[in-house]
């Protein structure tokens, strides 16, 4: 739920705790979301007792490490039985991902980043249930980013409306196999 000003609340007796490596990633993790806990952690050694959580979120995560495998393990581990594990990954077939990967060094993990590549490693511990493609040609990350982009151009309505016309254009003639993301949702056994 979003409260008026933008921040996420939860409702009685929900929590969340997120974790990164970095503290500046957590600053603003904070800032923005200050009804959640935030640890500073390796996704390889999670600080939590087995089962703690019913709902885990891997997010733009496994194709920065070099045993993904690892990570999910140990996600698994924290995950209770009967618990849900949502993973959201961009897709190498994608040519916005490939661009990235081979412009950015710390991006190249995405060109291994396959629904073959996911499934294997979240299927050694988890039950896969679903896989579902998202953003055929997201070229508002690129019209609007920070630092390549005009992000002021976002506030602008008739800029937006065309981006998305160009993004619905592309959803009917993108492959799916070559969308962006992989969102893969697999249940503890």
């Amino acid at each position: 739920m979003r409260a008026q000003d933008g921040r996420v609340s939860f409702g009685a007796g929900s929590s969340c705790t997120g974790v990164d490596l970095f503290e500046p990633k957590l600053a603003v993790a904070r800032e923005r979301l200050p009804s959640c806990r935030f640890v500073r952690a390796s996704a390889d050694a999670l600080p939590f007792a087995d089962a703690s959580f019913d709902h885990v979120i891997v997010r733009d995560l496994v194709h920065h490490l070099e045993s993904p495998e690892r990570a999910i393990d140990e996600a698994a581990r924290v995950l209770a039985p009967g618990g849900r594990m949502d993973v959201l990954e961009p897709c190498r077939y994608s040519p916005l991902i490939a661009l990235h990967a081979i412009t950015q060094p710390a991006e190249r993990g995405e060109l291994r980043s396959t629904r073959r590549f996911l499934e294997r490693i979240l299927s050694r511990r988890l039950r896969l249930v679903s896989v579902t493609r998202y953003q055929p040609f997201p070229i508002h990350r690129l019209v609007f980013h920070p630092r390549f982009g005009r992000p002021r151009a976002a506030t602008n309505p008739t800029v937006r409306a065309a981006v998305g016309a160009v993004e619905a254009i592309a959803a009917r003639v993108v492959p799916p196999f070559a969308w962006a993301y992989l969102h893969l949702r697999a249940e503890r056994r």
